[in-house]
């Protein structure tokens, strides 16, 4: 739906919060499981004809033509070659690791790595609307109901800097 205005003394969304904020706003997002759309998007992928390999790793990719050459590793040590033509580049944080050390482009990149910082408490709310709130120093934190029991409450994210593996 659109994004709409909300009465928040009128709203059960206007319940749980100080009487003093009387308006809010609410838009449509979406969530999803990322382990689980991971895998309907492989299925999907091999029922259009792509060789789905599970576990195996990209050790190095270079464009041959109209294809890229990639060479793979298997979990068990071994190593084969195919050709695609597309490559995505699925690593995360880790994005400019795999731009150096398995395309063996050294530019800069202009990925920000960022961490936020989440805490899961029992269910605060009844219903299953997400609030976004403001800071006075202009980030937000926000609450967001958690599976069926719970409620995830966290904050914008902030620069992280070191190792992707490794924040703190």
């Amino acid at each position: 739906p659109a994004t709409r205005s909300v009465d928040l003394t009128r709203d059960e969304t206007g319940a749980p919060l100080k009487s003093e904020f009387i308006r809010g706003f609410e838009y449509s997002d979406c969530w999803v499981e990322d382990a689980r759309l991971v895998v309907l998007t492989a299925r999907d992928a091999a029922d259009r004809g792509a060789d789905i390999r599970p576990r195996t790793r990209c050790v190095s990719a270079r464009r041959d033509g109209g294809h890229w050459s990639c060479t793979l590793e298997d979990p068990e040590g071994g190593t084969s070659t195919l050709k695609a033509k597309l490559l995505i580049n699925t690593a995360g944080p880790w994005v400019s690791e795999i731009l150096g050390s398995v395309i063996g482009l050294n530019t800069p990149d202009k990925i920000r790595m960022v961490k936020g910082s989440h805490i899961v408490v029992d269910k605060l709310y009844d219903h299953d609307r997400c609030y976004i709130f403001q800071n006075a120093d202009g980030r937000i934190c926000f609450a967001i109901p958690y599976e069926q029991d719970f409620t995830l409450i966290g904050t914008t994210d902030e620069d992280h800097v070191g190792e992707p593996g490794n924040p703190q």
